[in-house]
């Protein structure tokens, strides 16, 4: 059965009801913990909440500074609550953990969140993904709670009372807390902490796997509409690209007719062959092996992964960057509009590879750029954490 989507705005109605589709579903925790019926890790440290939203990069990167920080503070309760589960990214993380628990979170209501801040008694609250809503946000400031928020825009109309930490992962987003009133000792410079999760280094065997013993180009677009699919693989076919090519594409609906990824045996693929890409495990290896990559819709964790690879990538619109420093980092070439233009770029990239590799290269240096300034900048966060 599918999943029904999560409600947790602050609508009483429109939460019962979602917690009746849930408990259709079989997603009775779900439902429980959407009025507040969460259970901390055992222990009498003091807690933090660790809230984040239903997208998966913010997901994964909860997980890693729940990770972070236990290591960092082993007498800190960490309790991760999301919107949307996705065990393979939490599992493997901080499944194992002592002092962390995890699990679906409330819906912005105020009886589920006095239930939840009664049952967790947090010392913080940090946000991953947006700032706290309008309930969270008045509630917490009426009892005390400060909050944190990594990476995420403001969710309120106003600046939250109790806010004493932001980091914006760029300037776009800085500028809108700027615009709540957000002063210079809240906001801290922009950083993406994503970049330290992204994966840079891959076993090459990929391509070998792919190609056998031809001499082919493999080429990745992501983010399309499903229904507008198949007249980009013309425009690929018309372009030639298909006569020494492989096209692995990802679908904004994950909606395939093509053979999957993950049910590929291992073996070289046909000339031409068109492949989806309905596993984001590949996408590192992808990354590091196509002649080129469209990102024609994209959420930041799959733009930093494609541009990890050091190969040339391409954004359907100014929007797919994963930060907005990109605009005066590349020029307008990087931005593509249609099948049309994206096939007459890859056309050069296959036929003058070294214009390909100048732009791959720059790509990969912006990338390395950002991390080490996440790199720098997290030991400031988990400082603030022991601090507390």
């Amino acid at each position: 059965m599918k999943v029904p989507k999560g409600y947790y705005g602050s609508s009483a109605i429109k939460a019962w009801w979602a917690g009746l589709q849930d408990r259709r579903a079989g997603l009775s925790p779900r439902a429980n913990a959407r009025w507040g019926w969460l259970r901390p890790p055992g222990g009498r440290g003091p807690a933090l909440w660790m809230q984040t939203t239903d997208v998966a990069d913010d997901v994964l990167l909860a997980a890693e500074l729940t990770q972070a920080i236990r290591e960092k503070r082993l007498d800190l309760r960490v309790i991760l609550t999301f919107e949307a589960d996705y065990p393979e990214l939490l599992e493997a993380r901080i499944g194992e953990l002592k002092g962390v628990g995890y699990g679906y979170g409330p819906a912005d209501h105020p009886r589920a969140l006095r239930r939840t801040l009664d049952r967790l008694s947090p010392l913080r609250i940090m946000t991953v993904g947006q700032g706290p809503r309008d309930e969270l946000a008045r509630l917490s400031a009426q009892r005390g709670i400060a909050s944190v928020v990594v990476a995420g825009d403001p969710a309120t109309t106003k600046l939250p009372q109790n806010i004493e930490t932001i980091y914006p992962v760029d300037a776009r987003q800085a500028k809108r807390w700027r615009s709540l009133g957000a002063s210079d000792a809240q906001l801290q410079a922009p950083v993406d902490f994503l970049t330290l999760i992204t994966i840079a280094q891959v076993d090459p065997n990929f391509r070998r796997y792919v190609c056998g013993s031809a001499e082919l180009d493999l080429w990745w677009l992501h983010g399309v509409a499903a229904a507008e699919a198949p007249r980009w693989i013309d425009a690929w076919r018309q372009a030639g690209l298909a006569d020494s090519g492989i096209l692995f594409i990802q679908t904004r609906e994950d909606h395939y007719v093509w053979p999957l990824l993950s049910e590929w045996a291992r073996e070289p693929l046909p000339t031409g062959s068109v492949v989806g890409i309905d596993d984001r495990k590949w996408l590192p290896a992808l990354a590091a092996a196509c002649t080129g990559i469209h990102l024609a819709h994209a959420s930041r964790g799959d733009g930093w992964q494609a541009m990890a690879g050091g190969k040339p990538v391409t954004f359907g619109s100014p929007a797919a960057f994963p930060v907005d420093a990109m605009e005066t980092a590349f020029d307008g070439s990087v931005c593509l509009d249609g099948a049309a233009s994206v096939m007459q770029s890859w056309r050069t990239y296959a036929d003058n590879p070294i214009a390909g590799r100048q732009l791959g290269d720059a790509m990969r240096r912006f990338f390395w750029d950002e991390r080490r300034k996440a790199q720098m900048r997290l030991p400031d966060l988990l400082q603030q954490v022991f601090d507390w």
